[in-house]
């Protein structure tokens, strides 16, 4: 698998998840509610396996609750591995997730990772 096994800090939540064609909009990998506080959010995806289409291009995005903060820059590369980092503020009853933006294509496989490591109040 391309995503990261790297030990997580103590201070870190992190969650990984995957899904074959997935629907608009669906959450790939949740954090359920981290504790309120500003985390630097670190974002692992790619397509595992299948053959991404046109649709797969930038079919990634971090989420705040149903806003989204970041879309990842992705392509319809199968196995390429791409990561983002950012920070983000949370309220304490605000889910992070990584979702996809539109349906993926029939028989391609969505890996994503997501690491928050809290770095203040």
């Amino acid at each position: 698998m391309p995503l990261s096994t790297d030990e997580v800090d103590a201070e870190s939540l992190n969650n990984f998840g995957t899904a074959t064609a997935p629907a608009s909009g669906a959450a790939l990998v949740t954090l359920t509610t981290p504790a309120a506080g500003m985390y630097k959010v670190r974002v692992e995806c790619c397509h595992a396996a299948g053959t991404p289409a046109a649709a797969e291009d930038g079919n990634f995005a971090l989420r705040r609750a149903a806003v989204v903060i970041k879309r990842m820059a992705t392509t319809r590369i199968a196995g390429q591995q791409y990561t983002a980092e950012t920070n983000i503020r949370v309220d304490g009853t605000q889910n992070l997730s990584v979702n996809t933006n539109g349906a993926g294509t029939a028989s391609v496989v969505y890996v994503a990772s997501i690491t928050a490591t809290r770095i203040g109040d």
